[in-house]
């Protein structure tokens, strides 16, 4: 009966609403969630892994989920669990689907086999002085005031992709407040940008507390963020995302091949906008309002 591996870089608790949505994406397709094993063909049981931010802990948690005999393996925050989980398959010689995120327009040849598909979020453009986001802080602090981004270099990326706007680094709690403290007393920054990021977004409260203590504004990917008291988000809706990826694995499970599986991104980008946080900042009022207008939703 189907079973079913998920593979996440970040931790349960700040992803478990993620986790809901994947298991909706398979009712959508007639699938049951249950806690013991499945006695029926529209049954499932869901074993998740989680590295907790801990990136090099990917290949033991997705090796744990191939041992469990899953179906398929759904690889999630990262091009790396996707990685971790073709590792895994290809060291018992299988050729067990994957299903995974991918933050790249699409993923380079040779780095995923036939047996891979991705849900494209397709939000690391490495022509970042042209993404919305930096757009939106331009219109915030204006064309001259210095824009740092934060960044994760244990994150896969490639080459081109790292072309950032004065990168501060964080790969662990202790380094986020330092970056923060860089950016501001080094690089003198007017605003900050976020990575599309699983650890950073499993740390999403302690970068929104940094970000209010020092009073700087920050665009964050995704809209997660801003519910946990940020300034702002430009990016797709991961619960949407999540939700697909349900919908794919319950089609894997009814019989499609990975490979025909239909092209797909994260579809709508949302402009969220935290008017209490504004207001913390004392922005401008003709600034907030351009925000405001432009938004897709505002948390008041």
């Amino acid at each position: 009966m189907p079973e079913i591996g998920f593979l996440n870089s970040g931790s349960k608790a700040e992803f478990a609403h993620l986790l809901a949505a994947f298991r909706d994406g398979l009712k959508l397709q007639g699938y049951k969630v249950v806690g013991s094993t499945p006695k029926g063909s529209k049954e499932v049981r869901i074993h998740t892994e989680w590295a907790n931010g801990d990136y090099p802990r990917l290949p033991s948690k997705a090796k744990s989920l191939i041992d469990k005999k899953v179906q398929v393996v759904v690889a999630t925050g990262g091009i790396g669990a996707a990685l971790a989980a073709q590792e895994s398959v290809s060291e018992i010689g299988s050729r067990i689907p994957i299903l995974f995120t991918s933050g790249r327009d699409a993923p380079k040849p040779g780095d995923l086999k036939a047996n891979a598909k991705a849900l494209h979020l397709a939000m690391s453009n490495p022509k970042i002085h042209e993404d919305n986001r930096h757009k939106r802080l331009r219109e915030l602090i204006g064309d001259s005031a210095v824009i740092c981004q934060l960044i994760n270099e244990a994150t896969p990326v490639y080459p081109e992709e790292g072309k950032w706007p004065k990168p501060v680094k964080a790969g662990n709690v202790a380094e986020l407040k330092t970056a923060f403290e860089t950016a501001i007393k080094d690089h003198k920054a007017g605003a900050l940008l976020v990575s599309g990021d699983p650890f950073f977004n499993s740390k999403r409260a302690e970068i929104v507390k940094l970000a209010t203590k020092h009073k700087i504004p920050v665009c964050y990917p995704w809209r997660e963020y801003v519910e946990a008291g940020g300034l702002m988000s430009h990016g797709p809706s991961l619960s949407s995302v999540y939700r697909r990826l349900g919908i794919w694995t319950g089609m894997i499970l009814d019989g499609t091949k990975a490979p025909d599986l239909p092209d797909a991104d994260a579809g709508h980008r949302e402009f969220v906008v935290n008017l209490k946080a504004a207001k913390k900042l004392g922005l401008p009022l003709q600034n907030l309002a351009k925000l405001l207008l432009k938004a897709d939703a505002v948390i008041a």
